[in-house]
């Protein structure tokens, strides 16, 4: 029984560390675009600023602002799922496009880290599911392979149609997940 309960402590303990690990990161997130929305902002009340670097500023804090909004989005929709408080609502779209218009949000990180982006889709797929769920599958799927894979790698995007089903992938040529990572894949904050 002491044994059990001396797991059941370590198991709490690293899912708190994790807890806080996950609160970490998403502050760090949300920090860049908030600095940014300052420092444009900044810049724009200096005045004696040409208006074509008015409206540079302009784009930059509305990104910004875009960016954060979908974060916090992406975690409240995150809550209300692990709280299986929110309702699935399928409409028939295209994967595909909905995949290109994902992948070059993280045009800026691919070009920065002279990572090659090969994407293998189809034309246009037709499925019907929420839009808005997978698209954060997608963007969480990208911006991993993005941020492991080291300047000079290769991202790849697959979607392939089968009979009923439509299969896409995410691939990288990043340091991967050990074995005991492996693991905890779907363990919460892991």
């Amino acid at each position: 029984m002491i044994l059990d309960f001396n797991k059941m402590v370590e198991e709490l303990g690293s899912i708190e560390t994790l807890k806080t690990d996950f609160i970490s990161n998403v502050s760090h997130e949300m920090k860049t675009p908030i600095a940014i929305i300052k420092n444009y902002a900044e810049m724009l009340q200096k005045g004696h600023i040409q208006e074509e670097q008015q409206k540079e500023y302009a784009k930059a804090i509305e990104t910004a602002s875009v960016r954060l909004s979908d974060l916090i989005s992406n975690i409240l929709k995150l809550n209300k799922l692990e709280n299986q408080k929110i309702v699935s609502e399928n409409e028939g779209y295209d994967v595909c496009r909905q995949l290109c218009e994902c992948a070059l949000r993280f045009e800026e990180i691919w070009e920065e880290k002279e990572i090659e982006l090969e994407a293998e889709l189809e034309d246009a797929a037709m499925v019907s599911a929420d839009g808005s769920l997978l698209e954060m599958v997608w963007n969480n799927l990208i911006s991993n392979a993005m941020k492991f894979t080291k300047p000079g790698g290769t991202v790849t995007i697959r979607q392939i149609s089968e009979k009923e089903y439509v299969r896409v992938s995410v691939s990288d040529t990043g340091c991967g997940m050990s074995e005991g990572c492996m693991k905890h894949i779907f363990d919460k904050f892991y």
